[in-house]
């Protein structure tokens, strides 16, 4: 077995990893005052903190933990991004979407693709290959319907591609 300490601020988080006829299982444990509590078990665990969480898998699917090791969110994923600003990408079914801290969809999960919120907004790219502009909320604030490209500036402004290949920056937010 091999243990490791969960990168975080919290000094008593470790995972333990067990090896078990060429599979392996990931015991999450906290100590407190000396003793050993286990949390629970998982087939993988992402080791840097994103955002005050670690990825956990369990049974193929991802979810997440604190840094205290409570599961916040039960894994029920098929692929991830780490949490970034208190929002995370999410896939299920093949879709992809917006989640927060909670578990809550911010957008449902519709997209094919989707990009980290900078600067309040995020780019998402649907099935037919539009894109649209999102903000935390989940609210649609500009559609690429005539566009090729949008690029997050990260100050509020996208950088759209019209299908001349020309550019031009849009103010999506002040």
């Amino acid at each position: 077995f091999r243990v490791e300490q969960l990168v975080s601020n919290n000094k008593s988080l470790f995972d333990v990893t067990i090896y078990f006829d060429d599979h392996k299982k990931h015991q999450i444990i906290r100590i407190e005052n000396g003793k050993q509590k286990l949390l629970n078990t998982y087939d993988d665990v992402e080791h840097g903190e994103e955002d005050g969480t670690f990825a956990v898998q369990k049974n193929g699917l991802w979810g997440f933990i604190d840094t205290n090791g409570n599961e916040i969110i039960t894994p029920q994923y098929e692929d991830y991004d780490s949490f970034n600003d208190g929002i995370a990408i999410v896939r299920k079914n093949r879709k992809r979407g917006y989640i927060n801290k909670l578990g809550q969809e911010i957008t449902p999960l519709e997209y094919w693709h989707c990009h980290y919120f900078y600067g309040g907004i995020a780019v998402a790219e649907n099935f037919d290959h539009t894109n649209e502009v999102i903000d935390k909320n989940g609210n649609v604030l500009f559609k690429s319907k005539p566009y090729r490209e949008i690029f997050n500036l990260g100050n509020g402004s996208v950088l759209v591609e019209n299908p001349k290949r020309e550019y031009e920056i849009v103010k999506i937010k002040e």
